[in-house]
């Protein structure tokens, strides 16, 4: 069972997402709209983080991750009056490179490209351009008041 659940009008949703490298850039999954996010997916009760992005890579691009890093929690406020989400998302960089054949549903992204798609959450593209090393926490709020 994954860990999300409603309070109040709000839905609360603890995520981890993976950055994945590859020899020209990164891979992204694409969405059902115009948009691509980082590979991920809901935590599951009774599972560590670190269990789930191991378990979020290898469903997803049927990658086994040796070794990852948290680089990164990412709090994102979304949606409508009707709709809301708050979703906390842990992010980590995966070491190794992917070297298989892009999945159908996923995109590569060079470096100079990624200024050319909408990635959700934008923070996400300061990530990948950044070169300090040093955690960051970030708070994306797209709430209106």
């Amino acid at each position: 069972m994954d860990i999300s659940t409603f309070i109040g009008d709000v839905k609360l949703k603890i995520r981890v997402v993976g950055i994945v490298r590859t020899s020209r850039g990164f891979l992204f999954e694409k969405s059902d709209g115009d948009y691509i996010f980082v590979i991920g997916g809901k935590v599951s009760i009774s599972e560590t983080l670190e269990e789930s992005i191991k378990r979020e890579m290898m469903e997803e691009i049927g990658m086994r991750v040796n070794k990852l890093t948290l680089c990164s929690v990412v709090e994102n406020l979304y949606g409508t009056d009707q709709n809301k989400v708050h979703e906390i998302s842990f992010v980590y960089k995966i070491d190794n490179v992917f070297t298989g054949d892009i999945p159908e549903g996923f995109l590569e992204v060079s470096m100079e490209n990624l200024d050319k798609f909408d990635i959700r959450p934008g923070s996400i593209v300061e990530l990948l351009k950044n070169k300090d090393d040093s955690f960051k926490y970030i708070i994306v709020n797209e709430w209106k008041d």
